[in-house]
């Protein structure tokens, strides 16, 4: 606000005396800090990451109405977070601490899970009454990898039946990837007993002696 100084004369001659005031504006100096960290460098696809916001006053003065915002990028989906945050759209979520005094700090949480592989880097930003520009937090960068899980059977049409020489005997080979990612350039390796004497496949495939090999791309 405005603050008054005033000054005043008189003496003995002049008892009466005369003052001069002089205004001076006093403004809040409020001056925040934001920092972003990750409970993990590195994750998986379907992994979950909490995200921690602190944000500082380094100021003298109260920061009032401190928004503190993070706008999640499309590769993170939302799982939870701290102090009921305002949820302004479906990725952005606005947290309002009423006060924050002079040289203390807040905290606040998000948790996301990975919905793809890459490199992604999330930031936050803060501002308050008395400073109405965004304040940006450094860049909280998150390396997610593919999350691949193979598992193969292998069944065969004579299964607990005698078989004498000279047979057809049909295996089937299937592989199942339970995990969330794609699974790329995939080799399913089937090297024969030198009981069998190969006869046919049901692809494409590479043979050298009794190994088969199949190349999923």
């Amino acid at each position: 606000g405005t603050i008054e100084n005033i000054v005043s004369v008189n003496s003995t001659e002049t008892t009466t005396g005369s003052e001069n005031k002089t205004p001076v504006n006093a403004t809040n100096l409020v001056n925040l800090t934001v920092i972003k960290t990750s409970d993990v460098n590195v994750t998986v696809v379907g992994g979950l990451i909490n995200f921690t916001i602190t944000v500082t006053n380094n100021g003298p003065t109260n920061a009032t109405n401190v928004k503190i915002t993070d706008e999640l990028i499309t590769e993170f989906e939302f799982v939870a977070a701290s102090d009921n945050p305002e949820r302004v759209t479906s990725n952005k979520f606005v947290w309002t601490i009423a006060e924050l005094a002079g040289g203390n700090s807040t905290s606040v949480w998000i948790q996301v899970r990975a919905r793809t592989n890459g490199t992604f880097t999330n930031v936050a930003v803060a501002n308050s009454t008395e400073n109405t520009t965004n304040v940006p937090s450094n860049e909280s960068n998150v390396t997610v990898k593919p999350y691949v899980n193979l598992t193969i059977t292998k069944t065969s049409n004579v299964t607990g039946q005698n078989v004498s020489i000279g047979d057809y005997i049909k295996f089937t080979i299937t592989v199942t990837n339970t995990g969330l990612s794609n699974a790329t350039d995939v080799f399913i390796t089937d090297e024969l007993s030198p009981a069998f004497e190969f006869n046919s496949t049901s692809r494409d495939c590479t043979r050298n002696g009794q190994k088969i090999i199949w190349n999923i791309l």
